[in-house]
């Protein structure tokens, strides 16, 4: 190969490789807008399974970016609480998306709910 041809590989490789950060989206990030609550908790449902231990619901929302509570003890074992950042829905509405994951006694994940909020202005 000549060395102009080498150049022009190397500026390829190069060109094709730089991420814009700005542009960047994470593919394993959940994409809340238009979504209603019965196809976010099933979303959600498949991400995070029923059965899992507190630690396991805490990386998921570590990685999904999420607000979350300490594990906090309840009269039928443990909860913990997220929410998403406020994000525009539509020109005059923004929403936030709350969940709830619920443990037993044995810190194994029962339940989850979902709920979103909307948030006029």
């Amino acid at each position: 190969m000549t060395r102009t041809t080498l150049y022009i590989l190397l500026i390829g490789v190069i060109a094709t490789s730089c991420l814009d950060p700005i542009s960047y989206k994470d593919p394993d990030l959940l994409k809340w807008q238009g979504l209603n609550e019965d196809s976010a908790k099933k979303i959600v449902a498949k991400r995070v399974p029923l059965g899992i231990s507190p630690d396991s619901v805490t990386v998921f929302m570590k990685k999904q970016r999420l607000t979350f509570s300490a594990v906090t003890p309840n009269e039928s074992g443990y909860y913990i609480t997220a929410s998403t950042a406020i994000r525009r829905e539509s020109v005059m509405m923004k929403s936030k998306w709350l969940l709830k994951f619920h443990f037993d006694s044995n810190r194994k994940l029962t339940k989850i709910d979902v709920h979103k909020g909307l948030i006029s202005f």
